[in-house]
């Protein structure tokens, strides 16, 4: 009973929290940020003319999609992620693509249209989709309108005011209004002085939670630029006198303003990220059909999301109404590369953690509390007045990862302005990143590296921190820079190349065909490890004189660090290895090799496995490079989206190969789940003996298809606490219950950025708030 007190008694402990540091985030705001995969889609007139600002002058006519698709649009994002839709509902133009009263240059009267589409509005045909497939919708209306008579007059402010009411009560929860701040001045010469607090108190009073975007200190901000680059310094915060005096005299905003923020600004603004997914271009036309590369969208994910800010990606529909094919593949490919990449975060287990100080000894500011869930009263933080301070963390042992997450507790308000974080390897402490402000979060990305000890150095801060969690993740298909390199195999230090080599960033690379590059060694196995490029052509591969493969090089993109050819099967002993360019062009970033007497190293035989949901899935272990004496390897799952005992039966063995085995194979059981969602989890080589060593390919994603109607399953998978009871006595079970109560208070579930979206349509409820998921 005494047990039962005390964990109670601990729950309701005081504290002395550190002070908010004004402005903070409302509780919009925070779920704007913590759920930042936002999509624009402009569709309007200028789709049908190329024209990008717009004339007011084209027939309504002129609009006259020949398959019009919403629900493919919204089905698309939605597959892929995405958070939100901002759909064009007027552009500069003045076209309005709903029926409302206060114009008739409208999807109305567009005879062409409402033929095809009877009753035709696209914006409800737009929100419609949205409630269909559960996606949240927000409206880009445009404050400059070439169309209306009234502009430049203040009877435009009630036009305009009069446009929010309809779209704001006609069309079901609006999430965002975007007001676009540009306006052409080489074709517009009326000024209009717009009544912006006006509107916000309009769309605040009919729809309360809906966030406000606009050029006039509202609740988001524009970042100043439409490449999807957001500042490595970026305050949240913002002057809203500067701002909106300056904007009264300039109509715009400094674009170096917005990209940074200011520090000692008093309106909490973060900034949307915007860009478009065409190389150019916000409007489709025939001659824009370019689609930016996964490369490029990577690298500006990381530019906005992993600097804290609201990823705004324009993808904009054909004249037919359609998204084109190619911009859905690239979609579905981005979300499918955020999925596979941060659907795991291995910050998740056991480790010794330590800090510069905690704040008053409590442990709700203990550097532990970075890993607990489910609690936001939990963060690390410090004494006031401590600005500087690091936090530690050593692992059980060496791990694997090329991305790095750090949160801010944003409940507080923004506060550090530079950091540092290092890891250690092989006994040097190096730098894997550093960084000025953090906020909702920031996230960093290098070639794969594997340490034990890592640890996070605030340099500089405006208050005392108050750090709320961290990540480690190993990236995917297009988000990575490089291939893991296993640790015990050998780099050869003496190559000599032959023929017209030159340095190309980490690389040897030639254009000369017949060029080499030579390197003799020790051992049972070797590899060419090198880039893969668009320009490149074919290496061919020679061992001991004799061709063993020819390679091509060439792919869409460009990728660092993949291992391009191996040989595992050659007796052990003296051997040449030779690289040969074939054509066009050729990289090698090193050659390697293993000697490790005949014991070989262990992989897994593909990438990537998929099962049906309920079935079971065998995955095949090989040992190359030889297979002598008798080895033992770990072979387990590691969850992912997909959940231990919800989604799989978790596999954790000991693998044994006998002498001259090369292969095994192990079967993991896959349960019916409800979901009818495609969901992932990892297989891995965890540990090796006798000195063998884990390959390139040491892990493997194992997709389980949700289509299938699951079948119930025969056992509750949910009885721990019914196991626990049945095997302690009453005195020890009460121990247990109370070492739990004390556990549930700490716990919280890690705050984790919607890289991966749980959309909800339900914009505020107090269980979309929790959903987080990396």
């Amino acid at each position: 009973m005494l047990l039962l007190l005390f964990a109670f008694a601990f729950c309701d402990d005081p504290d002395d929290p550190p002070a908010p540091r004004e402005p903070v985030p409302t509780a919009q705001q925070l779920y704007y940020q913590r759920h930042p995969l936002s999509s624009f889609i402009h569709f309007s007139m200028n789709t049908f003319t190329g024209s990008e600002v717009g004339d007011p002058s084209i027939d309504p006519n002129v609009f006259n999609p020949t398959d019009l698709d919403t629900d493919q649009w919204i089905s698309t994002l939605k597959k892929a992620g995405f958070d939100r839709v901002l759909f064009t509902a007027k552009h500069h133009d003045g076209f309005c693509l709903w029926k409302t009263q206060t114009t008739n240059y409208s999807i109305e009267n567009s005879k062409k249209f409402q033929e095809k589409y009877p009753g035709g509005d696209v914006v409800k045909m737009v929100a419609d989709s949205c409630k269909k497939y559960n996606l949240n919708l927000g409206i880009y209306l445009s404050p400059w309108d070439r169309h209306a008579p009234e502009y430049g007059t203040d009877a435009y402010n009630d036009v305009y005011k009069a446009q929010l009411r309809e779209l704001l009560t006609n069309y079901g929860p609006i999430v965002e209004i975007w007001m676009d701040n540009y306006r052409d001045d080489s074709v517009e010469k009326r000024r209009q002085k717009y009544d912006f607090l006006g509107y916000f108190s309009l769309i605040k009073e009919l729809q309360p939670d809906c966030i406000v975007a606009s050029p006039y200190a509202s609740d988001i901000r524009w970042i100043g630029n439409e490449r999807g680059i957001a500042g490595e310094l970026c305050w949240y915060t913002i002057n809203s006198t500067y701002v909106r005096e300056y904007f009264e005299e300039n109509h715009k905003i400094p674009n170096d303003y917005q990209k940074v923020g200011d520090v000692n600004g008093d309106v909490y603004a973060p900034a949307e990220v915007d860009f478009t997914i065409q190389k150019a271009g916000w409007f489709w036309s025939s001659d824009k059909e370019q689609v930016k590369t996964i490369d490029e969208l990577t690298q500006i994910y990381f530019d906005s999301i992993g600097r804290g800010q609201i990823f705004l990606m324009n993808v904009p529909p054909n004249d037919q109404g359609k998204f084109p094919q190619k911009y859905v593949d690239r979609v579905l490919e981005f979300g499918r590369a955020i999925n596979r990449s941060f659907g795991r975060n291995y910050a998740n287990q056991s480790m010794a953690v330590s800090a510069t100080a905690v704040r008053n000894r409590n442990p709700r500011y203990d550097p532990k509390n970075l890993f607990y869930i489910d609690n936001p009263e939990l963060y690390w933080s410090m004494n006031d007045g401590m600005l500087t301070g690091y936090v530690w963390f050593d692992f059980v042992k060496t791990i694997i990862f090329d991305a790095v997450s750090v949160v801010e507790h944003m409940e507080l308000g923004q506060r550090v302005s530079k950091f540092t974080i290092d890891y250690e390897q092989n006994g040097f402490w190096k730098t894997f990143a550093s960084g000025l402000t953090i906020g909702e979060l920031r996230l960093f990305r290098s070639k794969p590296i594997s340490a034990q000890k890592l640890y996070i150095k605030i340099e500089d801060s405006e208050a005392v921190l108050a750090i709320e969690s961290w990540g480690l993740y190993k990236l995917q298909d297009g988000f990575e820079l490089g291939q893991f390199i296993p640790t015990r195999i050998f780099e050869s230090k003496n190559v000599h190349f032959e023929g017209d080599w030159s340095i190309d960033g980490e690389n040897n690379v030639t254009s000369k065909v017949g060029a080499s590059a030579t390197s003799k060694f020790h051992g049972s196995y070797c590899s060419v490890v090198g880039p893969l490029d668009p320009e490149y052509g074919t290496m061919e591969i020679y061992v001991d004189g004799t061709l063993r493969g020819t390679v091509n090089v060439s792919h869409e993109y460009h990728r660092d660090r993949r291992e391009l050819f191996r040989i595992g099967d050659l007796e052990n002993g003296d051997h040449e290895l030779k690289v040969v360019c074939a054509s066009k062009k050729i990289g090698v970033y090193h050659l390697y090799y293993l000697d490790n007497y005949e014991i070989g190293l262990f992989e897994i035989a593909s990438r990537d496995y998929k099962v049906v949901k309920g079935e079971e899935v065998e995955i095949e272990i090989k040992r190359i490079g030889g297979s002598k004496t008798t080895v033992q390897v770990l072979v387990k799952t590691d969850f992912f989206t997909a959940k231990n005992n919800k989604h799989f039966v978790p596999f954790n063995e000991v693998v044994t190969f006998e002498e001259n085995e090369v292969s095994k194979f192990v079967k993991i059981q896959t349960l019916n789940y409800a979901e009818e969602e495609d969901l992932i989890f990892n297989v891995v080589i965890d540990e090796a003996t006798l000195g063998s060593e884990v390959g390139f390919n040491y892990s493997t994603m194992v997709t389980i298809s949700g289509s299938e109607t699951p079948k119930p399953d025969d056992d509750d998978k949910e009885t721990k606490i019914f196991f626990i009871a049945g095997i302690c006595g009453a005195a020890t079970m009460a121990v247990i219950i109370t070492i739990l109560i004390v556990f549930q208070c700490m716990r919280r579930e890690k705050k984790e950025y919607n890289f991966l979206s749980k959309n909800s349509q339900d914009f505020l409820s107090k269980d979309s708030m929790n959903k987080y998921n990396y």
